[in-house]
């Protein structure tokens, strides 16, 4: 990983809202690996079970509709991804594809359920993670008859530019390889 120091996780990430303890207990259960750009780590239909914390880098979420790939999220350092497969024993419901390299940890199904288990404040995160991205996911859709395209457009793009972007001479500049 960086080396530079302390990692940094995004404001309200998963990791983010756990204790210092919580997480190192957390990263320890298992492999972080490093990944190149446009790799898929999990792929929509299939039927494993794993999680994956997104520790450097960003990944997209997508799903196939009408036959192209549509873009849900962009999952940022601190996020976890597959959860609802780990956690509802299903398949996954979206692809993730790194954005750039990425650094994750890979966390088995039975470790992250049984960690949740023995850390209740851990569990009601992965709920609080959940219940948030419903809630945006249910926006955005609310938006989806009350707004233009254009301006459904803008909102996207405010926020993505508000996770991801950094601050250039004249703006912002979005970095993320979408």
């Amino acid at each position: 990983m960086n080396g530079s120091g302390p990692p940094t996780w995004a404001a309200g990430s998963f990791l983010a809202r756990l204790s210092p303890e919580e997480r190192d207990k957390l990263l320890t259960l298992g492999t972080t690996r490093l990944l190149a750009a446009s790799k898929r780590i999990m792929v929509e239909g299939d039927q494993d079970r794993h999680v994956e914390i997104i520790r450097q880098g960003y990944v997209k979420v997508t799903t196939q509709v009408g036959g192209a790939s549509r873009l849900l999220a962009i999952r940022l350092p601190g996020d976890i991804v597959g959860e609802l497969a780990a956690v509802t024993d299903s398949s996954r419901i979206a692809t993730v594809t790194t954005c750039g390299e990425v650094v994750s940890t890979v966390i088995r199904q039975a470790d992250f359920v049984n960690f949740l288990g023995t850390h209740p404040h851990a569990a009601s995160q992965v709920t609080g993670t959940v219940g948030r991205r419903l809630r945006w996911a249910n926006e955005r859709r609310s938006e989806f008859s009350a707004y233009s395209a254009q301006v459904r457009l803008a909102h996207v793009l405010s926020d993505i530019a508000a996770a991801c972007a950094e601050k250039v001479r004249d703006g912002l500049r979005i970095e993320v390889d979408l």
